[in-house]
């Protein structure tokens, strides 16, 4: 999937999630996922997409009761480039993870939808 500007409005796009704080939506052609957030923007394979989402969610509930990540951007979260991660709050990474998590409810939902 291309980057996509999800305000042009295109046919193929799927809109999961639409909020203040980020989005998450799907390709209908390739199923491909695209997840953006506060000032970055992710384009992930369904399975690169749900081991994100099991990787938040392990962060959270690693920093939920840290002190320091409550308003630092203490939280490290590594990427596949050398050089570049990301650092988020308590708060920002919960927001992503609410996200995320909703994105793939509606994704389960959707797949349970088609089988009956």
């Amino acid at each position: 999937m291309d980057h996509l500007n999800i305000s042009e409005g295109h046919d193929q796009i799927n809109v999961l999630v639409l909020e203040k704080t980020g989005y998450v939506v799907s390709c209908r052609d390739c199923h491909n996922l695209q997840i953006g957030f506060g000032n970055f923007t992710s384009d992930q394979s369904p399975n690169e997409f749900y081991r994100f989402t099991e990787i938040i969610a392990n962060l959270v509930n690693k920093h939920r009761h840290d002190e320091e990540s409550a308003h630092a951007k203490s939280i490290f979260l590594p990427t596949p480039y050398p050089g570049f991660n990301l650092l988020f709050t308590r708060a920002e990474l919960s927001q992503l993870n609410d996200i995320l998590q909703t994105a793939l409810l509606i994704i389960q939902a959707a797949k349970l939808a088609n089988l009956s």
